[in-house]
């Protein structure tokens, strides 16, 4: 059964549509709940750029700051996150001019 049900619409817009399996899926990865934080803070259209440095910025403090890190999240956001966040409906991520937009 898959019924759409309410949840934290306050903290993360644009999830109020989803279903309870889908937030939850949406939710079970720190990475994504920072990035719909981060993303709530911002305005739009974001460069996948600037997405990455705030959610580095976010989930590290300086001294681990590191390109390294900023790649790697960069490689996760691009290739794994976004897109799926995009496919739940949440975001509107274009790959070709890496540029995201949130749903509120």
């Amino acid at each position: 059964m898959s019924q759409t049900t309410p949840h934290n619409a306050e903290t993360y817009a644009g999830t109020e549509s989803l279903t309870q399996s889908e937030y939850h899926r949406l939710m079970a990865v720190e990475r994504r709940r920072t990035t719909l934080t981060v993303l709530g803070e911002l305005s739009f259209p974001i460069d996948l750029d600037v997405l990455v440095t705030a959610v580095a910025e976010r989930e590290t403090d300086e001294a681990t700051l590191d390109e390294a890190t900023i790649d790697k999240i960069a490689t996760e956001l691009y290739h794994i996150h976004l897109p799926m966040m995009d496919s739940l409906g949440v975001v509107d991520y274009n790959q070709d001019t890496k540029r995201v937009v949130a749903w509120s």
